[in-house]
């Protein structure tokens, strides 16, 4: 048995090592609420292992991310599923990826509001 693991880690130590990055971050992208990493960009195998597994400080950062970089995309890189429309790959994004790309611009209105029903 250890036989198997020095032969293995003796193979490509640096590839089993980008191999584990990518494990952590795809596991990451699936059970994050809110992800700060991109599943477009973790699911691009052009791409390397830094930027597919690149972890943003904030949500609202990977939000503006994909905004400005993927919503030309017609295909989902992560769950190889071909989009229609940009309005597909929004909504695929949220129900799948969790990542809301609609802004809010009516937000629900709160009791005591200051707008005038008279």
């Amino acid at each position: 048995m250890k036989e198997q693991t020095t032969k293995l880690a003796s193979i490509s130590p640096e590839m089993s090592k980008e191999q584990l990055l990518l494990e952590k971050a795809g596991n990451y992208i699936w059970k994050a609420k809110k992800p700060r990493r991109c599943f477009q960009c973790y699911g691009n195998k052009l791409l390397s292992v830094h930027h597919r597994t690149h972890k943003y400080s904030e949500y609202k950062s990977t939000l503006r991310h994909f905004r400005e970089k993927h919503l030309q995309d017609r295909r989902c890189h992560m769950c190889s599923e071909d989009l229609l429309h940009e309005m597909h790959l929004r909504r695929h994004a949220e129900d799948v990826h969790r990542l809301a790309t609609e802004r809010n611009y009516y937000p629900k209105e709160e009791s005591g509001s200051d707008i005038d029903t008279d």
